[in-house]
């Protein structure tokens, strides 16, 4: 069966659909040739992105980020690679845009395939250009709590169209996502969600949730999907408007304080405000501002132990393991009031200034 295309993604190139973000990773593999082969991708990767990539086919190759922001800088990526990496996956997260551009010279002079995740930065901009422009392959996500929400769905684009052929092929044999798969995909998002508040949980038990969902992962999205995906894209530019507003009233109203946020940079379209905090106090905040009532939320530490001998690359990541530790994620989706948001700021005052048991 054809393939669904996308209209309307912000990096204005052709774009398949695929069933969800892990689908469309899995694909852009498939297109660019890349399966048996090694990739560099960030210590601190959402942890089904990682698995899609072993799924694939490809051997991921960990890297570190910066402990100040959670992302990759060119440096991060040229240390890490060794012989035999053949592609780099560059990941914009929290909607802060990576050095792409410098990361894309880097490759063309060292052989390597630049594949672009921009789940959580559609929109976002390097040097005034499209994130997802700097790549062979980008791949893209509308889940619940993505910038663009769907409602699920994935979609992958490229600029080369033997590329897109290929990724066409590839998705064409796949099936159509149906009831099932979508009930797979809650399923391990319920159980990813008990384990995660689990203290005994170990990181066996996680990655067979991602092992049963194995299964439904390579999927294309029917044309309803993609429809949904197109009418959610054409509320882009308020969504991103929203973001930079609210993400500017964080900033405001936490500058100075004992929670540090991260800088925002140039052409962002803010997935979370970010903060700092000490590692010491962080879990204590978390937990005071959900009783609260006040959203927020916490990343993901180094991906290693869940994927023990599945993945390459140094074992300790000190960037990622530090930036995991003291990071609060704070909502700029527009689903909180400007005095729900001081609300939340007199909260996080109150907690990181208090005398220390």
């Amino acid at each position: 069966m054809t393939p669904t295309t996308i209209e309307g993604l912000p990096d204005g190139r052709p774009a398949l659909a695929a069933g969800r973000g892990t689908a469309a990773l899995m694909v852009a593999v498939a297109g660019l040739g890349l399966g048996g082969r090694e990739m560099l991708v960030p210590a601190n990767l959402c942890p089904i992105a990682v698995a899609g990539l072993i799924w694939a086919g490809v051997r991921p190759v960990l890297h570190d980020v910066d402990p100040e922001t959670g992302n990759a800088r060119p440096d991060d990526i040229a240390r890490a690679w060794r012989p035999g990496c053949a592609a780099v996956l560059v990941v914009h997260n929290f909607g802060m845009p990576v050095a792409v551009d410098a990361v894309a010279t880097w490759a063309a002079k060292t052989g390597v395939t630049v594949l672009e995740d921009c789940c959580n930065a559609p929109g976002a901009t390097v040097a005034g250009r499209p994130v997802g422009t700097f790549s062979a392959a980008a791949v893209y996500a509308f889940g619940g709590s993505k910038i663009i929400d769907a409602g699920g769905g994935g979609a992958v684009s490229a600029g080369d169209p033997a590329v897109l052929e290929a990724i066409a092929a590839w998705l064409a044999d796949q099936p159509e996502q149906d009831d099932a798969d979508r009930a797979a995909d809650a399923a391990m998002e319920a159980a990813l969600r008990r384990l995660r508040v689990d203290p005994d949980a170990t990181p066996a038990a996680i990655r067979r949730v991602y092992e049963d969902y194995r299964p439904h992962a390579a999927r294309r999205l029917d044309a309803a999907g993609a429809a949904r995906i197109a009418a959610a894209l054409a509320a882009l530019p308020q969504a991103a408007a929203t973001r930079r507003e609210q993400a500017a009233r964080w900033q405001a109203l936490l500058e100075g304080g004992p929670a540090r946020p991260v800088a925002v940079p140039a052409g962002a379209v803010p997935w979370r405000f970010n903060i700092l905090v000490d590692p010491e106090r962080r879990d204590a905040l978390v937990a005071a501002l959900r009783r609260a009532g006040h959203p927020c939320s916490t990343w993901y530490p180094p991906v290693a132990a869940l994927f023990s001998g599945e993945t390459g690359g140094p074992g300790t990541y000190p960037g990622a393991r530090r930036f995991a530790a003291g990071v609060v994620n704070l909502w700029v989706d527009g689903s909180q009031s400007a005095a729900a948001m001081e609300a939340t700021a007199r909260e996080i005052l109150t907690v990181l200034e208090a005398p220390r048991p």
